[in-house]
């Protein structure tokens, strides 16, 4: 399903988001600290993952985050440009892919971190 996963913005950002994506026909997901350890694939509902019921863990973090779900790389530019334009602004973004699928949201969340210290942003 063509959706976004939004992390730590249940505000008035993701409402902005959610009309957003609501008029490009994308579903919005909120995920949860108490679901940060589920892998991704489960809280994204593919086939062949499950949730787990992951105990919560004391290890949540408070940056904004999106997650593109099964979007083509030409939907994500649009999606970008589209919060773009309506000066929506979220540092952490990440496509699923093969790779993060069976990762949970502590480790995605850790690797963008990574990457944008390493590209010194």
């Amino acid at each position: 399903m063509k959706q976004l996963l939004l992390y730590n913005l249940k505000n008035e950002k993701g409402k902005q988001i959610e009309k957003v994506c609501f008029s490009l026909h994308i579903g919005v997901l909120h995920i949860q600290p108490e679901e940060y350890l589920e892998q991704i694939g489960a809280l994204a509902g593919f086939n062949g993952f499950s949730k787990k019921e992951a105990p919560a863990c004391g290890a949540v973090f408070d940056d904004e985050m999106i997650l593109f779900g099964e979007l083509l790389p030409k939907e994500i530019h649009t999606v970008l440009d589209a919060l773009r334009n309506a000066r929506l602004h979220v540092a952490l973004k990440a496509a699923l892919t093969k790779h993060n699928i069976h990762w949970n949201s502590l480790q995605l969340h850790k690797e963008l971190l990574d990457e944008q210290k390493a590209l010194g942003d």
